[in-house]
């Protein structure tokens, strides 16, 4: 870790703590100031993608608390708790997320996968129609396809 990133991560978690003794929660719910976390969320992607869960976990959920309104962070955040298989704790946080961005088909896939994982095969299957009836790329309406014709047993 450099010293760039490690500067953001004291700064970050600084910014949430000083909110909360302040007591300030809404400025810490939506920041009026659009500081850079960039490094940090980098950071946090590269520990997941490493296999280094904990830690990824720790990042993302700092970030959704200085920045709730950030669909990155809670996207990211959800998948931690998917690769943890909390499957439901994924599925409250994917729901946040299409709360803040409805059109994103990338949400549905993933919450599609954490229904179909906890068994919950009519929501998976809804969710998966619904991110073929939005713009999805190649590769997520592939998956889609597939997961639908799995769910519907042909």
């Amino acid at each position: 870790m450099d010293d760039n990133t490690d500067f953001d991560i004291k700064s970050l978690v600084g910014n949430i703590f000083s909110h909360l003794e302040s007591g300030n929660i809404s400025d810490l719910l939506m920041p009026k100031n659009n500081e850079d976390f960039s490094g940090v969320y980098s950071l946090a992607c590269d520990y997941y993608d490493k296999g280094l869960i904990e830690q990824a976990e720790n990042i993302f959920r700092s970030l959704c608390l200085y920045d709730f309104s950030n669909v990155d962070y809670l996207l990211g955040l959800a998948a931690v708790k998917q690769v943890q298989k909390q499957y439901q704790k994924a599925i409250n946080i994917y729901s946040l997320a299409i709360n803040l961005d409805e059109d994103n088909a990338s949400i549905y896939l993933y919450a599609g996968q954490c229904y179909l994982y906890s068994g919950e095969k009519e929501s998976a299957l809804s969710s998966f129609n619904h991110c073929l009836s939005l713009a999805c790329n190649d590769s997520e309406r592939e998956q889609e396809i597939h997961y639908i014709s799995m769910l519907e047993g042909g």
